[in-house]
């Protein structure tokens, strides 16, 4: 009998929170809790929320709930819900159901069966014995002004039994609740976990209860002043003088991290302060590596302007201008983006095509916490190239990202391959190879006629932490089109929404 009254109990209460959940998934072998949450787009958090799981083992067979992606109006409250559980399951912020149920959820306490609002729409409350509107505007976190406005009142005195409307408030500040975790308050306010922890400078994804984040970005006064395209100095020469030439650093390594640190620090709140573009590269972390840089400056190749005269094109300086469009593209559409070296004195840079950007030697490794392990700068060989997948493990290992990308850009001279793109892929194992041959593949549907893949072990993609590498040649600078093409920014630009348009291609397949 009480097996009986216990299977009826567990039917009944489907029954009702079925109301409320718009589907209910049975678990297949070999599924996991993060790859259903990813899957129906929500936090692994949520699901257990809203299943009352104390921890992430998952049996073959049995039924989960998964919320309903549309919002919810009203909930019924069930027996071992609590306030933090309902704000994961409904994405809600606790604050905004404390708003919109004042009297239900008076002290926070919840009571089995009552039924509560699932938004924040202003509602009335109940004044009770003890109530003052200070108590009331600290509680509800509004001025006592704005609930004095909101009902018209003309003294702050308030009388028990007296009805009062809870204003609905926009905030630029957000305070952490328990349970709250950094993609849930990003979900919840419509922006990336990238955009959030660049607007509150977080170098972690972990939140403490009380914590304030900023949801808006304000650019303050501005003290990196700006040299026409260039920050802090500008090189002696506005072109590319010869094959040979060359600019070295001015100024020590130390002082070139800082300076290309707070330039990258610019870039990427500048990029916060834009319209994001998506959300579909949330959960995404990709390393941009900029081929060749500081000691090394890639291919060197001989032109000529539109009359006749000679120039002369440096592969790294475009390699890097390409890769930071492409970083803000990517961004843009809610990826975690770091990149392996950067420039103390640029970002993005249009120049002009008749004057080739100059070959300067003092690019940097984007070290965590600066140049403390390694005393010297960009290079070629085994050694400048291993380092660039350490720094690569470096980032990765510190995020919380379900897939990584690698993409090493490049813009090489040669004869022996054709004139379009090539996407260069690698794996030291059978998985590596799988997955680094399906993103170049999908790479070329995007890059033009011609674009083809090619396999070859290259050394940054040898043994590379992400789950897929690959080195990208934008243009082979043997075919006179492509050394004219590379110096207009409207053609790098072009190139840099190509590569996106392939990277956001081959998310959306890899989460179907």
């Amino acid at each position: 009998m009480n097996h009986y009254k216990y299977l009826l109990g567990c039917a009944l209460f489907l029954f009702i929170i079925s109301i409320a959940y718009s589907e209910e998934y049975v678990v297949q072998q070999g599924d996991t809790l993060s790859e259903i949450a990813y899957r129906y787009s929500i936090s692994q958090d949520r699901i257990m929320a809203i299943n009352h799981f104390d921890e992430d083992i998952l049996r073959d067979g049995i039924r989960i709930l998964i919320p309903n992606s549309q919002k919810d109006t009203k909930y019924i409250i069930q027996e071992g819900d609590t306030l933090s559980s309902i704000s994961y399951a409904f994405d809600i912020s606790q604050e905004e159901l404390r708003r919109g149920n004042p009297n239900a959820l008076y002290d926070d306490i919840l009571q089995v069966g009552k039924e509560i609002r699932l938004s924040s729409q202003d509602d009335e409350y109940e004044v009770r014995a003890g109530d003052t509107l200070s108590g009331l505007a600290y509680k509800w976190d509004i001025s006592m002004d704005k609930i004095q406005r909101a009902n018209h009142l003309d003294s702050p005195f308030l009388r028990v039994g007296m009805k009062l409307k809870i204003p609905q408030v926009a905030k630029d500040i957000y305070v952490v609740q328990a349970g709250d975790s950094l993609w849930s308050i990003a979900h919840r306010h419509n922006v990336s976990m990238a955009t959030l922890r660049l607007w509150n400078d977080l170098s972690s994804d972990t939140l403490y209860v009380g914590q304030k984040l900023k949801l808006t970005y304000s650019s303050p006064r501005d003290s990196i002043k700006p040299l026409g395209e260039y920050y802090y100095s500008k090189p002696h020469s506005d072109h590319q003088l010869s094959i040979s030439y060359q600019e070295s650093p001015s100024q020590s390594l130390q002082d070139d991290y800082e300076q290309a640190s707070s330039l990258i620090r610019k870039f990427q709140k500048s990029i916060a302060a834009e319209r994001s573009l998506g959300r579909e590269l949330e959960g995404w972390h990709i390393i941009l590596d900029p081929g060749h840089g500081g000691y090394d400056s890639g291919a060197i190749v001989e032109g000529s302007n539109g009359m006749g005269q000679p120039i002369y094109i440096v592969e790294d300086e475009y390699a890097y201008d390409t890769s930071l469009r492409l970083y803000r593209l990517l961004a843009l559409h809610g990826a975690q983006v770091d990149m392996t070296i950067i420039s103390p004195n640029h970002i993005i840079r249009d120049g002009s095509a008749h004057k080739p950007f100059t070959h300067e030697k003092n690019e940097v490794y984007n070290w965590l916490g600066g140049p403390n392990n390694t005393s010297f700068r960009p290079r070629g060989g085994t050694k400048g190239l291993e380092e660039r997948k350490i720094l690569a493990k470096k980032y990765l290992s510190q995020s919380h990202s379900r897939h990584t990308l690698y993409i090493s850009m490049h813009a090489d001279n040669s004869p022996n391959l054709p004139e379009a793109t090539a996407i260069i892929y690698y794996g030291d194992n059978s998985k590596e190879l799988k997955t680094s041959l399906s993103f170049a593949q999908t790479l070329t549907e995007y890059l033009g006629q011609g674009a083809f893949t090619h396999k070859e072990e290259v050394r940054v993609l040898r043994n590379n932490p992400a789950d897929a590498a690959v080195l990208i040649e934008t243009r082979n600078l043997y075919f006179d089109r492509n050394g004219w093409a590379i110096r207009d920014w409207h053609l790098r630009e072009e190139q840099a929404s190509m590569i996106l348009n392939g990277v956001l291609a081959y998310a959306a397949r890899s989460s179907s």
